[in-house]
């Protein structure tokens, strides 16, 4: 049964009450904003002291967050993926030859696979001059015309890159 309807609950003259989680470090505060006695289900304001840190992990309930004062740093690596998968979605409004080489640069690192991403480009930024209309399925189908050796593309197969 789901939780049942409360009224607008203000929650400031309630006191912090102290958390401990097994598992969790301590530093942790809470005041009790609505509770389902059924299922256990909460919604919980939570305070945490200056500097707390968890360990990567994994969470087997369903979470919001709303950071009311302060910052929150999730993970360095998971940052560093949130900055780039931005700048990914701020270059869908380039041409498709920007596009394929701001995907590389993220994606590849050695030359010969950046060398490839850039003869694409090209040959894409070709593509659409001859097509203007041209949008990310045409592209794509495209690309698969090469993926399927329908057309030669120069720089892909491996008598190109000197290899017998």
């Amino acid at each position: 049964m789901a939780r049942p309807h409360i009224e607008p609950y203000v929650e400031l003259n309630d006191p912090w009450k102290k958390m401990t989680l097994p598992g969790f470090p301590k530093g942790m505060k809470y005041k009790v904003l609505s509770l389902d006695d059924d299922t256990g289900a909460c919604s919980l304001k939570v305070q945490y002291e200056a500097g707390y840190s968890l360990p990567s992990g994994m969470s087997y309930s369903e979470m919001e967050l709303f950071i009311l004062k302060g910052s929150l740093t999730i993970g360095a690596l998971l940052a560093e993926f949130r900055g780039i998968v931005r700048r990914w979605q701020e270059a869908v409004i380039l041409p498709i030859d920007q596009l394929i080489l701001i995907l590389a640069q993220d994606l590849f690192k050695s030359a010969a696979d950046l060398a490839i991403a850039h003869s694409m480009a090209v040959l894409l930024a070709g593509y659409a001059e001859s097509h203007p209309a041209a949008r990310l399925p045409e592209y794509t189908e495209e690309l698969a015309v090469i993926a399927r050796n329908e057309r030669r593309f120069l720089g892909v197969d491996d008598a190109d890159r000197g290899f017998d």
